[in-house]
């Protein structure tokens, strides 16, 4: 957890260092660094898949594949790749892969979800492990390992350097390897995906559908870091002064400083890619994260372009996020909708600040069956500790079709209170909620 933190740290040092403004960044759209598309599409004659058993049910049948999908740094990154075509999909054409982290693999849990998934959406099914492949370099995992390889690029100028990209290339052979696989099993072809990845996985989820057309959707879970010259001075305005870090970690942070640490930005960060990111998005942040601002969403929102939606997880950290119950249906619901070419529906929604009580207004472009507000109180702007409780919105009648849903809701006397409204739907006898960004305010602004 600690490694998360620093690495996290150490990007936005390095912006610091750099002092990139927000409109210098707004120019970097028209000159993204072309490191990641060069580093996908440069050839690569290991990968390798032919490894795989078969395991046929009565409804569908399972593919267990040991995949693998680059030499990266000499180094051959394999994967298991488990794969679920149901016999009968509604949605055989799309497909959804979730990222995970090679710890979390146990086979038949990987088995079972994805007949749930696949059961859920209509849609074939895919779990890719081992993102990314660790330990590797004596050792190193995950926020170390990430630290590691952008120590190396700084140190050589070697663009294939940064961690993410090998992800990112792990997830474009594995989506390679389900359109060779899915003539196989229905007389459709795959062409297209949802991807879904929570913290780094996140991270590579948008990059992937920066760079790969076949991506018509993502679900990235906790990992509120786009934009991140801006997230800095709110990351400190918020958290006050970083923990002290490791040697290792200071050792690191010296390296950002130098000019290729604001190339390395440019080439990690999503919100680089913004204008390529035009497919429906389905963000999820925890409340609680242990290292993202409660109202990290806010500065890079409305630079994102739509269709977009967000779901907040209220009292969940940053390791909850990845197994919160609440994530699920909103996601099924998303996941659909994209294989059915229709949008989940959309929410506007405006805060009105009194001197001493803050009002919420939503609306909404369907029906919903209930509206909630979500709040929280701290004594200063960092959350992380707080616990969120939720109370119920009125209901307008703006017309037949049309609701309104609001609530006023008094400041503290003392301290912060933060507060997002949620909205919950019925599609297809489904539940799922949406959510509003978060406002954070107190009586004395």
């Amino acid at each position: 957890m600690k490694g998360n933190y620093l690495i996290i740290k150490a990007l936005f040092t390095v912006l610091a260092t750099f002092q990139i403004s927000y409109g210098q960044t707004n120019k970097l759209r028209s000159e993204i660094n072309p490191a990641l598309k060069n580093y996908i599409n440069k050839p690569d004659k290991s990968l390798d898949w032919k490894d795989y058993k078969q395991s046929k049910t009565t409804e569908g049948n399972y593919y267990e594949i040991n995949l693998t999908s680059q030499t990266w740094q000499e180094i051959p990154w394999q994967h298991r790749l488990i794969v679920y075509f149901p016999k009968h999909a509604k949605y055989p054409g799309t497909m959804m892969v979730n990222l995970m982290h090679g710890h979390l693999y146990v086979r038949d849990h990987a088995l079972t979800s994805l007949k749930i998934i696949s059961d859920s959406t209509g849609t074939p099914a895919a779990m890719l492990y081992d993102i990314p492949n660790q330990p590797l370099f004596n050792g190193k995992e995950e926020d170390d390992l990430q630290a590691f390889t952008f120590s190396q690029y700084i140190k050589t100028g070697d663009e294939s350097w940064p961690l993410l990209f090998p992800m990112v290339k792990s997830v474009v052979r594995a989506m390679d390897v389900v359109q060779l696989l899915a003539p196989k099993e229905s007389e459709s072809a795959v062409n297209d995906f949802v991807v879904a990845g929570h913290s780094k996985r996140g991270h590579t989820t948008w990059l992937t559908a920066a760079i790969d057309n076949r991506v018509k959707g993502i679900i990235p879970i906790a990992i509120d870091i786009l934009n991140s010259s801006v997230q800095l001075p709110h990351h400190l305005e918020t958290f006050g002064e970083y923990s002290t870090p490791s040697k290792a970690a200071g050792d690191f942070l010296q390296e950002l400083k130098q000019p290729l640490g604001q190339t390395l930005i440019q080439m990690v960060d999503p919100y680089t890619y913004r204008d390529q990111l035009t497919i429906p998005k389905l963000i999820v942040s925890a409340t609680n994260d242990d290292f993202f601002t409660t109202d990290a969403l806010n500065l890079y929102w409305d630079g994102l372009k739509a269709p977009k939606s967000m779901l907040y997880l209220p009292n969940a950290n940053h390791v909850m996020a990845y197994s919160d119950s609440r994530i699920n249906q909103t996601a099924f619901a998303f996941i659909r909708a994209i294989a059915g070419h229709k949008n989940l529906p959309t929410l506007s929604w405006q805060y009105i600040k009194h001197k001493n009580s803050i009002v919420l207004k939503i609306n909404a472009d369907s029906p919903a069956t209930k509206a909630s507000l979500w709040t929280a109180v701290s004594k200063n702007k960092d959350f992380r500790q707080a616990r969120w409780s939720s109370q119920p919105m009125e209901t307008k009648n703006v017309s037949e079709f049309h609701k309104e849903y609001l609530i006023e809701v008094p400041l503290p006397a003392s301290g912060y209170l933060a507060i997002f409204g949620e909205i919950a739907f019925l599609k297809d006898g489904h539940t799922f909620r949406l959510s509003t960004q978060t406002k954070i305010s107190s009586g004395k602004e």
